[in-house]
């Protein structure tokens, strides 16, 4: 969603409601604390897929980010809410 100036609290199924509604098909949620493969995960697509022009970047990339969400899912979350990384496929 656009940013508006404040956040947006859902539940986790109401969450999966939204994104399945909109035509996609949820096929993982995970808890996120510190989203620390975020930065090596674009900062991977630009050198590899735009500027190397290797075509196969996107594919260890997404090898390598579900290592670091392993470790991501293992640090404590704060007493005041939770993130949720949805990944999701349009069905055709």
């Amino acid at each position: 969603t656009k940013p508006t100036g404040w956040h947006r609290h859902y539940r986790r199924r109401d969450l999966l409601a939204l994104v399945e509604r909109s035509g996609l098909r949820v096929t993982g949620l995970s808890r996120v604390v510190a989203p620390l493969a975020d930065i090596p995960h674009l900062l991977g697509m630009v050198t590899g897929d735009l500027l190397l022009n290797m075509p196969d970047t996107e594919r260890w990339l997404i090898q390598a980010r579900d290592r670091m969400d392993r470790t991501d899912r293992t640090l404590p979350m704060g007493p005041l809410g939770a993130r949720f990384r949805v990944t999701a496929i349009r069905e055709t």
